[in-house]
């Protein structure tokens, strides 16, 4: 069924290059205001369908502001998306800087009052949020959830919801473990994540099952998705525990914060990688106190849900399975690659 999905993956992305080269204008502003986009001379977007693009309206609920840098990327994947198609769109954080499954859900709801014609929806906790996605839905909005809930891959028509786009978390904590034990051996894991972020407990608790199945030893440390807090917790773990030999980390700034455990610690030897970007992970790739990092390629769960929303509201088509946008390894094979596209916000 992966295969599946990937082919999807390509066909989609063929797709995009086509949409990539419409043009039409585009004024913006950040916080939550909408950002128009639609031309009405059509500016290469063609007209038809059950509903003229520039009459398209979607809200992107986010699990963060544009200015962080994860869904900064986010964002600009979103916001191109929106300009290609020639559709307006508001991006909705769902909380602050500390995640709230009841305020996202409020943002939701708060969107849906507003009836939009499509909601992208950051799945935070899928299972916490799906009384709010029915009333969506019964609603008659639309929704694309991001990351995929991660109970199927094709798509059910039983779930509230037209599609699924982002990384096969699950799959990402197996390929975390496999990295480590098949680069240097790995033998005692310690997985890192926050204790809030669903999708941070996913990748954990594969890498724990698969880190097991090939003999190692794989434990969870609940850390901050803080550099300066995280680095604190990490320096005490490695000081009591000198069988740990690897880090893996749930999110890019504890990847940071680990770096500075390591060196703290006084454990040089200790193998650290994680998840997602940012300048200072690619730094320590560079000098090697990352060893790789896997990226989910969050441009996409900006861009698709936009997609997948416009051209089923256009035209009522879906996709036969989730859109998956991850995992993707970067080591020192292909960072220079990378380099560049992270200053830009779109790796």
């Amino acid at each position: 069924m992966r295969r599946r999905g990937l082919g999807v993956v390509l066909v989609a992305g063929l797709a995009l290059g086509v949409l990539s080269a419409c043009g039409s204008s585009s004024s913006s502003s950040g916080g939550g205001v909408t950002v128009k986009n639609a031309s009405s001379s059509g500016g290469g977007v063609m007209g038809g369908g059950l509903k003229p693009a520039s009459a398209i309206h979607i809200d992107y609920v986010s699990c963060g502001p544009e200015t962080n840098p994860f869904w900064s990327v986010v964002y600009r994947g979103a916001s191109e998306a929106a300009l290609n198609l020639g559709i307006h769109w508001s991006f909705l954080p769902g909380f602050g800087a500390t995640p709230s499954l009841a305020q996202l859900n409020q943002v939701t709801m708060s969107a849906i009052a507003s009836k939009p014609d499509g909601i992208a929806l950051c799945g935070l906790d899928p299972t916490g949020q799906m009384s709010t996605i029915q009333q969506a839905a019964q609603a008659g909005i639309p929704v694309v959830l991001t990351p995929p809930d991660g109970s199927t891959v094709l798509y059910n028509p039983d779930l509230p919801f037209i599609g699924q786009v982002g990384q096969d978390e699950p799959v990402g904590g197996v390929v975390a473990a496999d990295q480590s034990i098949s680069r240097w051996h790995a033998k005692d894991i310690v997985c890192t994540e926050d204790g809030t972020d669903t999708t941070q407990g996913a990748r954990c608790k594969a890498l724990i099952d698969e880190a097991h199945k090939q003999g190692a030893q794989a434990s969870v440390q609940v850390v901050p998705d803080d550099q300066g807090q995280a680095a604190n917790v990490l320096t005490s773990l490695l000081q009591r525990d000198h069988k740990v030999d690897t880090i893996v980390n749930t999110n890019s700034d504890v990847t940071l914060g680990a770096i500075q455990a390591i060196k703290a610690a006084n454990r040089p030897s200790v193998h650290n990688a994680g998840f997602d970007l940012n300048s200072g992970v690619l730094d320590g790739i560079k000098n090697g106190t990352v060893d790789f990092a896997i990226d989910q390629q969050q441009y996409w769960r900006g861009y698709i849900p936009i997609l997948l929303l416009t051209q089923y509201i256009r035209y009522g088509l879906k996709m036969a399975d989730n859109y998956l946008s991850g995992p993707s390894i970067v080591d020192k094979s292909n960072v220079n690659q990378v380099v560049q596209l992270v200053a830009e916000n779109i790796r």
